[in-house]
């Protein structure tokens, strides 16, 4: 069998092919005389173990692994990398990308009952999500699946945006993560806040859901609106629990408002009017409120209530 390499006319007619530069490049094991790599003139295309690159890189592997990417080095910046360039226009004349230019991709062919064909059945998208300057080159990432009995037919199951805000089932998430539809958790870890009221408070802000420690000081304090709702901050159907934590002068109450009141982080409250702190004997009373949508407006709905007046 042949060993080494050599060169060879890909067409019958030789001297033909020789005059278009219509040949090959072969490179064989030494021992078994199998085909290593293989160079087609024409296209330029180059193959490890297949004569037949589709591409300028093909690489075929039976019951193997590929590909290995590695590196060394003694310093943390060294890695094992693949990096992606991606312009517009020519080698010779470049230009910028421009928003939601495709600027590099891992993407995966599955091989169906007649063949490949077709598009790619998943990717990891990286795109521009801006136009390209010296100065502004914003990026997001997509994850593309198949749902099951289709074809040619990817979605986008998952994006980072270029704030970092994760989307799932969403392409343009307004949370640091945001999902549409159920979530399943064995559990969730909510933060916790403190608010220190005095001096004729009208307003609060909530940081995000969780806990609220409230700290009563002086003054009478009538809260009205608790912002964050209606921003987003806290998100639709998400809770923050107010708990009286400490008590030294004044009052503090939370105002009731009606149910066709359109003014946005107002109050809808059960029970009594009005959850009044007046007292050291009070601390300990918790409050907790749901954000949502109450005709048309987003507003806090109190949906429990424990008041302590030992």
């Amino acid at each position: 069998g042949t060993k080494g390499w050599h060169w060879y006319a890909r067409s019958d007619a030789y001297s033909t092919a020789l005059e278009q530069n219509d040949l090959a490049l072969n490179f064989y094991d030494g021992t078994t005389a199998t085909n290593i790599m293989y160079v087609d003139s024409l296209t330029g295309n180059v193959g490890i173990g297949t004569t037949s690159p589709i591409a300028e890189l093909h690489i075929y592997a039976s019951g193997s692994t590929a590909m290995v990417n590695e590196s060394r080095g003694n310093t943390a910046t060294v890695s094992a990398s693949n990096i992606f360039r991606r312009a517009r226009d020519s080698a010779g004349s470049p230009s910028a990308v421009a928003a939601d230019d495709v600027i590099g991709r891992f993407a995966a062919y599955g091989y169906k009952a007649t063949g490949y064909g077709g598009t790619t059945q998943a990717s990891i998208d990286f795109l521009a999500d801006e136009s390209f300057t010296d100065t502004a080159t914003g990026t997001r990432i997509e994850f593309l699946t198949t749902p099951n009995t289709t074809t040619n037919n990817k979605v986008t199951a998952m994006t980072i945006d270029s704030t970092g805000f994760v989307g799932i089932g969403s392409t343009s998430p307004s949370q640091e993560l945001e999902v549409v539809g159920q979530v399943k958790a064995t559990s969730f870890i909510e933060g916790t806040e403190s608010w220190s009221v005095s001096g004729g408070v009208t307003s609060m802000a909530a940081g995000g859901p969780g806990i609220v420690l409230i700290t009563q000081t002086s003054g009478t304090n009538t809260l009205a609106t608790i912002t964050g709702c209606n921003s987003g901050t806290i998100a639709q159907n998400q809770k923050i629990t107010l708990i009286i934590a400490a008590y030294s002068a004044g009052t503090l109450t939370f105002t009731d408002t009606a149910a066709g009141t359109a003014t946005a982080d107002s109050m809808i409250l059960s029970g009594s009017t009005s959850l009044s702190v007046s007292a050291a004997t009070q601390v300990g009373s918790t409050m907790t409120l749901l954000c949502t949508t109450i005709a048309g407006t987003k507003r806090w709905v109190e949906i429990s209530r424990s008041t302590n007046t030992n």
